[in-house]
């Protein structure tokens, strides 16, 4: 019943001149942003201390999404050390910003 009357208020909604969803002006709090900020730098840092061959895979993964059969056919290494390389920076990483959080 009232899964019914959500999706009947959902669809007027849709259907009126008025927009479903409000949007709001989002202004970053400056305390919030200065947080952030420093947060940022601090994942940059170690980023640094990887390895290359670990930070690599590590960034292929974030940045583009890549899976990791995709990595390893991409950089020509086997799976399991595309995993192993991508799990010991990951491990580093963690030691790295356990002592900033």
């Amino acid at each position: 019943m009232y899964r019914k009357y959500k999706l009947e208020h959902l669809l007027e909604s849709l259907t009126d001149n008025e927009p479903a969803l409000e949007v709001c002006d989002y202004q970053p709090n400056p305390a919030k942003q200065a947080q952030l900020d420093q947060a940022t730098e601090q994942i940059k840092l170690c980023l640094d201390v990887l390895p290359n061959e670990q930070k690599d895979i590590f960034l292929l993964r974030e940045e583009t999404g890549l899976s990791l059969p995709e990595i390893a056919s991409l950089i020509d290494l086997p799976f399991e050390t595309v995993k192993s390389r991508l799990r010991y920076a990951l491990t580093k990483l963690r030691q790295c910003l356990a002592e900033y959080y």
